[in-house]
């Protein structure tokens, strides 16, 4: 099995210089290219889809970043010192979009001749911006409880999970990758990337129990939810 990294589902989610894109048919002739690559080696060619949210960049989009809250993503930029352009909120209407833009990117990648996609949910993107109770301060479907929080990611698998059955593809993978990393403390000198570095210095203690046991739910909902095929190799 070989992975292709961040393929881009929209354009207010490109990120960097030759993002490689699942929107339209015409990708159509790319994807079928890179699928056919790892194909003709003998693996089996998933192609990983992708939205950075907050850390979109505009000089390659030519749109405002997103962000599930805009003034938290724009604090937490410039904690990173990766502030370039102000970023906006989401609206209700652009969420809906966004989640069929991930099933117009699934079905793309079928049509490529992929064997499965992997939805990208690591690292700081999107689906954990949505999710982390740091990032995202919203109060509407999309924002506040665990569930809420956890609506975007489960309708973006559900909806993918439809464009696997409307194409007759029940072989066809779906996978998500999950981070352990998160903002586990709301303090500004704690971020995800100093997490770990925090954990070795001998800091433990000082980690909320309560992040740990939402992380933890979080992880126990999603092995609920998603449906993950291992194909024999």
């Amino acid at each position: 099995m070989y992975i292709l990294g961040a393929t881009a589902v929209s354009q207010d989610g490109l990120c960097f210089p030759g993002h490689p894109r699942a929107m339209s048919e015409k990708d159509l002739p790319s994807l079928e290219e890179r699928a056919k690559i790892v194909k003709s080696q003998g693996a089996l060619a998933i192609n990983q889809i992708h939205h950075p949210g907050a850390f979109a960049l505009k000089q390659y989009s030519r749109m405002d970043p997103l962000a599930p809250s805009a003034e938290r993503a724009n604090e937490i930029l410039k904690q990173l010192n990766q502030f370039n352009n102000p970023v906006k909120e989401f609206t209700d209407e652009r969420i809906k979009e966004l989640i069929n833009d991930f099933a117009k990117a699934t079905e793309l990648s079928i049509k490529a001749g992929f064997d499965g996609i992997e939805l990208h949910a690591a690292n700081k993107y999107l689906f954990q911006q949505f999710y982390s109770p740091s990032f995202n301060k919203r109060t509407d479907d999309w924002g506040g409880s665990d569930e809420k929080r956890m609506n975007f990611a489960l309708k973006v698998v559900d909806a993918c999970c439809e464009i696997r059955e409307k194409c007759k593809r029940p072989d066809f993978i779906i996978g998500y990758r999950l981070t352990a990393e998160e903002e586990l403390l709301l303090k500004s000198q704690f971020n995800i990337y100093t997490c770990h570095n925090y954990i070795i210095s001998e800091k433990l203690e000082e980690v909320k129990e309560l992040e740990l046991k939402e992380l933890k739910l979080y992880m126990m909902k999603f092995k609920e939810k998603l449906l993950l095929l291992v194909s024999e190799v």
